[in-house]
Formats: structure tokens, sequence, C-alpha cells
């Protein structure tokens, strides 16, 4: 007789790995009316102080109205600014 050849046992295939038990969803939790206003309001507030900054730059780097009637009643001392504010209403009112 001769020796049979010993086959190696069958193994199963391994069992999936256990998942921990999944945690309910928790609801997302709304922010209120108040909270949401705030955060528009905050974010119309950045628009506007970002374009005032930009129109501002644009001014000072450009000389945009400097050749204007408005440009011309800009004056350095007070008196002087009244005066031509004076004139200026007196010439466009007539």
């Amino acid at each position: 007789m001769s020796p049979q050849p010993r086959l190696a046992p069958r193994r199963s295939a391994p069992a999936p790995p256990q998942r921990a038990a999944a945690r309910p969803v928790e609801p997302r939790r709304r922010r209120s009316a108040a909270s949401r206003i705030g955060r528009a309001l905050g974010l119309l507030l950045l628009i506007a102080v970002l374009a005032g900054v930009i129109a501002a730059v644009v001014l000072l780097v450009t000389n945009a109205g400097q050749n204007t009637d408005i440009g011309e009643l800009l004056q350095q001392e007070v008196g002087q600014q009244i005066d031509s504010l004076r004139d200026f209403i007196e010439q466009n009112t007539q």
C-alpha cells in the first residue's frame, strides 16, 4: 500500500468583522431666526465695507472728480468753503 497524500483540512471563509452598532443620527440643530438675520446683516455689512474701500482706492488712485464743479468747491479753509458753497448754490438756482 502506498501512502496516500494527506490533504490539508478545508478552511471556511473568515467571518466578516463585527461592526459596531450604528448610533442613531441626531437631527441637525436649526439656527434661530435672529441668528440667521444677524449673520445675513453681518455679511451685508462686510460687502458694504469692501465696496467702500474699493471705491475709495479707485478715487484716490485716479483723478476722478478733480476737474468737476464739486472738485473746485473744496477749499482748505472753512470760510473759503462756505463762500464757495454759497456761490455754487447761487449760480445753480438762478
